[in-house]
Parts: structure tokens; C-alpha cells; sequence
């Protein structure tokens, strides 16, 4: 986003729980808030655990996808506090496809059930076939249906609300690998 955008404190939960995979329909990779389980601690490393970016490190540029302002804003406080730059919001399909194509992130977080009538997988899938651009769904919605319809779009993961930063990052580190996202 500009420096002109709205300065506004941290919405987070208290207490995050650390993200750790779970069952998904071919090979998707889901983040849940559950605690982890007897396998051990979830992909990419300890919750908590700070990697410094390279000295030289381009940042990842990730444009949101929400309608809904107040997770918007938390969306946003997670990406920048991981790293990444935040390079504009859509809350409808139709601006996910204009934002896509003015400032071509590297990847995109993206709602289910958006304004319009267009929903957010509608809009993943004209994204990543014009622009090849992978999103991570965040959404309340992850029953095997919805999943099953998302993967034409390749997405990097689906990521189950409520969310907290550690699920945000892991799934971005599957195109972001060196050092912080």
C-alpha cells in the first residue's frame, strides 16, 4: 500500500496458536489454528521463529483480497509484521482482477465469499490463467467442495479463519524461500 494508508494498531489474537498442516483434498496444504499435533511442529520452522532477510532481499509484494474491512486491516498488520509489502486491497472479484493486473503482485491473499457476484475462487482462477499469479485462500469456508473447485487455480494453500500470522507465512514461503517473506 502508499504511505498514505491509515496508520491503525495490531489486531491479533492474544495467544496465537502456531499453524500446522491438515488433511486436504490432492496435495493442498491446509493451515488450521488447532494445536499442533504428535508430528511434530508445523512446516517452515518453530512458531516464533524470526528469520533475518537477506541483505539484498527484494520483498514480496502480496495484494489482499477481503471484503470485509476489519481483517483487511489484520491481513495487512500480518503481512507487513512478516515482511512482505502489502501492494493494495480489493473487496470485490472484479477489483482482485484490476489490482492483479495493474500491480502484478507475486502473490495474493483471497477470500471466498465476496461482494458482487463473483466469489473469490471465480476470481483465483481468471487471475492465475491471465497472469499466473497463486493465491492463498483465507476463508471460513473449507469444506472438501469448495476446496475441490480452488484447485484449477494451484493455490499455494487454504488457510481456515480465524487466522494468525504464522499460517500466513508458511504458505508463503512455498514462492519466498530466502530468508524473511
Amino acid at each position: 500500500m502508499t504511505e498514505a494508508a491509515i496508520a491503525h494498531p495490531a489486531i491479533e489474537a492474544p495467544h496465537p496458536a502456531p499453524a500446522r498442516p491438515c488433511a486436504a483434498p490432492r496435495g493442498l496444504e491446509m493451515f488450521s489454528d488447532e494445536p499442533e499435533g504428535p508430528d511434530g511442529p508445523p512446516a517452515g520452522g518453530a512458531a516464533g521463529e524470526e528469520t533475518a532477510p537477506a541483505p539484498d532481499a527484494k520483498r514480496l509484494r502480496v495484494a489482499i483480497v477481503e471484503d470485509e474491512a476489519l481483517i483487511a486491516i489484520e491481513l495487512e498488520d500480518m503481512l507487513t509484521a512478516i515482511g512482505a509489502e502489502v501492494v493494495g486491497v480489493a473487496g470485490t472479484a472484479e477489483e482482485a482482477v484490476r489490482l492483479a493486473d495493474e500491480e502484478r503482485p507475486d502473490a495474493m491473499t483471497m477470500d471466498i465469499r465476496l461482494r458482487g457476484e463473483r466469489d473469490g475462487i471465480s476470481a483465483a482462477l481468471e487471475i492465475f490463467e491471465r497472469f499466473g499469479i497463486r493465491c492463498v485462500f483465507v476463508s471460513a469456508y473449507g469444506d472438501a467442495e469448495t476446496v475441490a473447485r480452488a484447485q484449477s487455480a494451484s493455490p499455494l494453500g487454504w488457510i481456515l479463519k480465524p487466522l494468525h500470522r504464522d499460517q500466513l507465512e508458511a504458505p508463503l514461503r512455498a514462492i519466498w524461500p530466502g530468508g524473511k517473506v
